[in-house]
């Protein structure tokens, strides 16, 4: 973290600005795990008039090197005073402005969220331009995969891998959350649940 050689006056601020800072609302939904979190507009939203009452000038400032993207963020204090976070980069899966616009989304909303203390869940959103695809084994593809094919009784174990590293997800943590020992186990019904759930994800 970077400061002015004098931080006095924006501690005692930032203070005074954690102790106004209450527990926030989930404004979002993740429908693939069901859990709920806070956007980075919801925590803007809460906390600018917070920071602006104690004298403080949020600043987060994107910029782009090679593919690489990357996001610092700055409170600056009326005495002159300032805290800025380290840069944090990450690459984006895709080189579109969907994907990257996902990843400083991802870097704003997490950096915040540190700075200031708040706990705000896991934001899927950002896996569209965060996650890379990982390699799969084709040894538990099953046989007639394809990925025009949407019936529920079709969806293949292997049409589910890909949607779900579309997304960023890993096997493991699809299979703790249908409780099997690999995905091949999964009930179709199951596999039908959650191949919606990503298709709603990719769709966002």
């Amino acid at each position: 973290m970077n400061t002015s050689v004098e931080i006095k006056n924006i501690i005692v601020a930032m203070t005074k600005v954690q102790t106004e800072i209450k527990g926030m609302i989930p404004d979002a939904k993740n429908p693939f795990f069901k859990s709920n979190y806070i956007t980075l507009d919801g925590i803007l939203e809460y906390i600018r008039p917070i920071l602006s009452k104690n004298g403080i000038w949020l600043v987060q400032e994107a910029k782009g090197l090679d593919l690489h993207v990357s996001v610092t963020t700055s409170l600056y204090h009326s005495s002159g005073e300032f805290i800025q976070t380290e840069t944090l980069e990450m690459l984006p899966v895709k080189n579109d402005p969907q994907a990257l616009g996902s990843v400083i989304t991802y870097l704003k909303r997490y950096q915040l969220s540190a700075m200031l203390g708040i706990s705000s869940e896991v934001d899927d959103d950002a896996n569209k331009g965060s996650h890379t695809k990982a390699p799969y084994d084709n040894k538990q593809a099953d046989k007639g995969h394809t990925n025009t094919v949407e019936d529920a009784n079709k969806i293949t174990t292997q049409m589910l891998i890909d949607m779900a590293k579309l997304k960023g997800y890993d096997e493991d943590s699809i299979c703790k959350k249908y409780k099997v020992s690999e995905m091949k186990f999964i009930k179709q019904d199951d596999k039908k649940a959650a191949y919606e759930g990503f298709k709603k994800l990719a769709n966002k």
